[in-house]
């Protein structure tokens, strides 16, 4: 064990002085001796600032791809949702006017102008109002 952290002391030491030797260099001279192993440091600087392109667009992939999924999961946990609304046309537009009546802002945001009179709004548009409410949780204190 003690010859395995002598040697690691070693190497380490070798590795610190060889770094430090390399950050003494001029540009110029890191770019001859790259030349002279055979290495176009344009290429060679394109490829690394491609591997880090490449790298960075990944980690944004990742944050995208997992927003995707709670995205997916989220709309069929709400298709999932079964709901339970009065029987009637009459009675569900009703309900929506209560709902309306009980908490304006909630009215003006689902709302447009066009539709603010109920008149116009088809047994299809409340019923995916009043969806839309019970997913929101709106609905909770209207049973």
């Amino acid at each position: 064990m003690n010859n395995k952290k002598n040697y690691d002391e070693q190497l380490s030491a070798i590795m610190n002085r060889l770094a430090e030797s390399v950050l003494e260099l001029s540009d110029d001279q890191v770019l001859a001796e790259e030349r002279e192993k055979g290495i176009d440091p344009t290429k060679e600087a394109e490829s690394i600032r491609n591997v880090l392109r490449h790298s960075s667009k990944m980690q944004r992939m990742q944050k995208l791809q997992a927003a995707e999924r709670a995205y997916e999961e989220n709309v069929a946990r709400l298709n999932k949702n079964q709901y339970q609304f009065p029987d009637s046309p009459t009675r569900r537009k009703q309900l929506l006017a209560a709902v309306f009546a009980a908490k304006p802002d909630v009215q003006s945001v689902l709302l447009t102008a066009q539709h603010r009179d109920f008149e116009q709004l088809t047994d299809v548009d409340v019923e995916s109002l009043l969806r839309q409410l019970a997913d929101l949780g709106i609905l909770e204190s209207f049973k």
